[in-house]
């Protein structure tokens, strides 16, 4: 039953995943660790009361990082450093996934049924995470991968993670 279930974008940027998201999923639990960038999100996305968005990066530990900015793209701001792609850093709040879902709205893990990834370059640490966390198993799982644009090339691990969670994946 799709009205009971939710999505979870991690790498919101301006909303585009999860204005989609929200017209399918009861919930939609979003995160974006730039300020800049969910202030140029629609505001009829950031208002609707289905959207639990959180200014805070999904990582392998709950703290302060860094965030790193391009001043030609915020769409290829990272955690990961990239002497070609980032020219300063701001810090930011980052998290993990599952004390993440500790505090949303939605207990039952097992009703979260996507799970959008795009975080330029971290892609397999989120994989990774989500396969730990034993009743979260969602339906579909899509996730950006950055073999051309960034040094980060993780596309052969993630399909990797993906098959060794039983996910069909294609590319």
């Amino acid at each position: 039953d799709i009205d009971t279930k939710h999505s979870i974008d991690i790498g919101f940027h301006h909303g585009e995943s999860s204005k989609k998201l929200l017209k399918i999923f009861a919930g939609v639990l979003a995160f974006e660790p730039s300020r800049e960038a969910i202030n140029k999100a629609s505001k009829e996305i950031i208002r609707d009361s289905k959207l639990d968005l959180r200014n805070q990066a999904i990582s392998d530990k709950d703290g302060i990082s860094q965030l790193y900015l391009s001043e030609t793209s915020s769409g290829v701001s990272s955690l990961l450093s990239s002497a070609a792609l980032h020219q300063s850093a701001v810090p930011v709040e980052t998290v993990t996934l599952r004390d993440a879902l500790m505090s949303y709205r939605e207990k039952d893990l097992s009703k979260i049924a996507c799970i959008k990834i795009d975080v330029e370059g971290l892609e397999c640490k989120i994989l990774d995470q989500i396969s730990t966390i034993g009743a979260l198993r969602p339906t579909i799982l899509l996730s950006e991968f950055q073999d051309l644009k960034s040094t980060q090339g993780d596309l052969k691990k993630q399909l990797e993670i993906g098959f060794r969670a039983g996910y069909l994946c294609i590319i």
